[in-house]
């Protein structure tokens, strides 16, 4: 029988030992398909290259296992034809194998029947079978199809900070806000800053018509400057009498002396009476002298007792009673007596002052009064923002209480946004909240919970959340609407992977276990990991897997432990 040309035969060039030893007598693919007869298909099948191995022991004749050849051939032909028959029908891509895998697989054929002879011609005639069938398709690589491998997708399994966070929307609104009115009634006369326009602390905003004001403000300090002088006169009073007091007080040493020498002239006269009455009785005196004697003793008992009602008299404001009836102690020591009857005597003088020091009181208040509503025609902002809105033009009335303007903080913002009561015994003060901002392409701002309410709306079972943020830029404005992730729980260098990809999750000895899939050197491998608890929609690993395993992530209910997968061309793994 010829052989196909070395051009035409794909199994001729490059080959190994081995595949020339198999390929020797193979027939041409056009020449195969003309091998009717029995001896054809023998010469097919036992090639003279072909030898029972040297010390062989057998149990059958050479023209048995040539019988056994035969009919083998019969049978593979049959085989052959109906593969042929359904591959022919298969699209080019599905009949493609790589040759060198085809000749391994050969050569694993021609060392398990050279290991038994009984079983040599059988062998000879199945891989001249698979030859038929390789010679009959031309081209580089056949199918593949037979080793239904899978495509799978992958990621790399790494360490990383674990982020345990709770999701909610809300709302920006603003740290402080200010509502500015005018206290006082007036005319708008200017107006400073509009709607959009920055303010300073401070910073005036409009101007309010002044003029009738600033005469109060005159009336009022000429009215202070009057009680001011009553306030003067009403202390020189005060001091005058003092002094009239305590020349008084002095007075009445004077006149105590003087009592006392009128006393001491009553007595003298009287005594003297006496003795001129006696000479007088003897005849010593005339009626004359003796009548002289007796006006002296009346002036002198006259003098005496007038002294002593004049200081009686003089007295008066100056005695303990009075004092008393005043309900001031009496102090024992003459100093402070005196410094007592002084305040007593003029107490009248003390109240003119105090009434002048009420009257310029009344007068400051005035001034002030004056001074703060000439201050309230300037309107000023109470904070530093910007405008939000203003109310009223140039040349019209404002009212008391009525909004004028409306200024807002925006360098520091709140969000609020409502938890679920389930979720609030994780939240607390100062822990770390992520924004994300729809309006503006989803950009992220990070901010700390402030203020967390202690009600429980009991409609919507949730409880309000108040979060600070810096926001310097102002991307932030009031009114908007964000995602908030509030960050309750992080865990540095942990692993974590999908919950979706642990498969049969269970307790085993008080863990958690559950098993994943990874892939390595062209195949999947079931692995079972011991798992913690959950960080959003992905579960902690604690132990099983290191970083850099590749972990499976498509086709996992069908895979099969140790089952050949391919990576799908153009998916990326993640971290490539």
């Amino acid at each position: 029988m010829n052989r196909a040309n070395d051009s035409d035969n794909p199994l001729e060039s490059p080959r190994s030992g081995d595949e020339q030893a198999l390929g020797a007598g193979i027939p041409a693919p056009e020449e195969a398909g003309k091998a009717e007869s029995g001896d054809q298909l023998e010469t097919l099948i036992v090639p003279e290259a072909v030898a029972e191995p040297a010390g062989a022991t057998t149990d059958h004749t050479p023209d048995e296992s040539i019988s056994d050849a035969r009919s083998s051939g019969h049978r593979w032909r049959e085989v052959a034809g109906g593969v042929l028959s359904g591959m022919k029908g298969l699209p080019e891509s599905a009949r493609r194998l790589n040759r060198k895998e085809v000749f391994e697989g050969l050569s694993g054929i021609k060392d398990h029947f050279l290991k038994n002879p009984r079983r040599w011609a059988a062998g000879v005639a199945s891989v001249a079978g698979v030859l038929i069938l390789i010679s009959l398709f031309s081209g580089e690589e056949i199918t593949e199809s037979a080793a239904m491998v899978q495509e799978v997708e992958t990621i790399p399994v790494q360490k990383e900070t674990l982020t345990e966070q709770i999701s909610s929307p809300g709302t920006v609104t603003y740290l402080n806000k200010a509502s500015i009115s005018a206290r006082i009634e007036g005319r708008v006369q200017t107006i400073n800053k509009d709607m959009g326009d920055r303010v300073a602390q401070g910073e005036v905003l409009a101007q309010l018509e002044t003029t009738h004001l600033a005469l109060q403000l005159q009336q009022a300090q000429a009215r202070l400057t009057s009680a001011v002088a009553g306030m003067n006169l009403a202390q020189a009073r005060l001091s005058s009498a003092r002094r009239s007091v305590q020349k008084q007080i002095q007075s009445l040493d004077v006149m105590q002396a003087n009592i006392l020498d009128s006393k001491a002239n009553y007595l003298q006269t009287r005594q003297n009476l006496q003795n001129k009455y006696e000479v007088y009785e003897l005849g010593g005196l005339s009626r004359m002298d003796m009548r002289n004697f007796y006006n002296q003793y009346l002036t002198s008992m006259t003098g005496y007792f007038k002294a002593r009602k004049d200081f009686q008299g003089a007295m008066i404001g100056f005695r303990d009673a009075d004092l008393k009836e005043s309900r001031r102690a009496v102090p024992a020591d003459g100093q402070k007596k005196r410094d007592s009857f002084i305040e007593f005597n003029t107490e009248v003088e003390k109240s003119e002052v105090a009434v002048a020091q009420s009257g310029i009181a009344s007068a400051q208040a005035e001034v002030q009064s004056a001074q703060y509503f000439l201050t309230e025609a300037t309107i000023k902002s109470p904070i530093a923002g910007v405008v939000a809105s203003r109310g009223l033009d140039i040349g019209e009335e404002v009212k008391t209480g009525e909004p004028f303007f409306t200024v807002v903080r925006l360098d520091r913002v709140v969000v609020t946004t409502n938890v679920a009561e389930e979720d609030l015994g994780r939240i607390t003060a100062g822990q770390s909240g992520q924004f994300t901002i729809d309006a503006n392409g989803g950009e992220s701002l990070i901010g700390q919970v402030a203020r967390i309410s202690p009600v429980i709306d009991p409609v919507s079972r949730t409880a309000e959340i108040r979060i600070e943020l810096d926001n310097e830029k102002e991307i932030l404005r009031p009114g908007m609407f964000v995602r908030c992730k509030i960050t309750t729980r992080e865990k540095p260098d942990g692993i974590a992977v999908p919950t979706a990809l642990l498969l049969n999750v269970r307790e085993e000895e008080g863990e958690r276990k559950a098993d994943v899939f990874i892939y390595k050197n062209g195949a999947a491998f079931k692995k079972t990991v011991t798992v913690g608890g959950l960080f959003g929609d992905r579960t902690e690993v604690i132990s099983g897997l290191q970083p850099g395993d590749e972990l499976i992530r498509a086709n996992l209910r069908t895979l099969k432990d140790g089952a050949p997968v391919r990576v799908r061309p153009g998916v990326k793994r993640r971290g490539e």
